[in-house]
């Protein structure tokens, strides 16, 4: 399991004052497809690579901050202290923050050619563009992406 970059926020539905209760529905029947590999291989080399990754440890790091100084609601009464309590508080968060931004690209993102062999579809939206491009260069720092693209091959690799 890789580390959630928002591990210190309560979210999703359980949270809510009125949840929806769980329920399932009745499986499908379905053919079951044959692959060489296994999930636990798989994990094994994923928990392997995660470790050696500096910004995931980063991560987590910074997710155990955020929820220690959410937790702890004590607040000094004098005005000084508090204004240094806050300034302390964000000082070490700054420093903890991993920072994905500024982080190098881990790998290249470029447009597939469609199906057929009709070449990527371009626009001349500079607007547009410019998204796009900013989406590539966010997804290309994305380490989560990254370790995902490495599960698919070492999979690929057991076929």
């Amino acid at each position: 399991m890789l580390p959630d970059p928002a591990s210190f926020v309560d979210s999703g539905e359980r949270t809510l004052p009125h949840s929806i209760p769980w329920t399932s529905v009745a499986g499908l029947d379905f053919k079951k497809h044959t692959h060489g590999w296994k999930l636990a291989d798989l994990s094994a080399a994923s928990q392997e690579r995660v470790k050696k990754q500096a910004i995931f440890a980063k991560v987590e790091a910074f997710g155990k901050l955020v929820r220690t100084k959410r937790e702890d609601t004590t607040e000094p009464v004098k005005a000084s202290a508090f204004f240094e309590l806050q300034k302390k508080n964000k000082a070490e968060l700054e420093a903890a923050d991993p920072k994905l931004a500024d982080q190098k690209p881990l790998f290249t993102v470029a447009a597939l050619e469609v199906p057929g062999g009709a070449p990527a579809p371009t626009t001349t939206d500079k607007k547009l563009q410019k998204k796009l491009d900013a989406w590539k260069e966010d997804l290309a720092r994305d380490p989560w992406v990254e370790e995902a693209v490495f599960v698919l091959a070492d999979m690929a690799k057991k076929r």
